[in-house]
């Protein structure tokens, strides 16, 4: 993971893409995962983690995100299984 100012990008090489964006955007609000808004009241995590499984070397034509908001925070899950949370006011400015 790495952070710089008001953003946190996370790299996933193993586990679920839905833990990676809870992790994230606690990272960046600076605040306890338990305490930021579930993610299933903002996208069905289950989905985003099919979404963004990891598959056999496939090539793609297309590259694909998915881009929301939660806690403050604009979240970017890309197809290379990275997550990068930035605050909004970061985003803004």
């Amino acid at each position: 993971m790495s952070e710089r100012g008001t953003t946190a990008t996370i790299s996933i090489k193993n586990g679920r893409v839905s833990e990676a964006v809870i992790r994230a955007v606690a990272d960046v609000a600076k605040s306890d995962p338990a305490r930021i808004t579930p993610l299933y009241d903002i996208i069905d995590p289950d989905a985003l983690d099919r979404l963004f499984r990891p598959t056999p070397s496939v090539t793609r034509n297309v590259e694909s995100s998915v881009c929301f908001t939660m806690a403050g925070c604009e979240v970017v899950v890309s197809d290379n299984r990275t997550v990068t949370a930035t605050l909004l006011s970061q985003v803004e400015a």
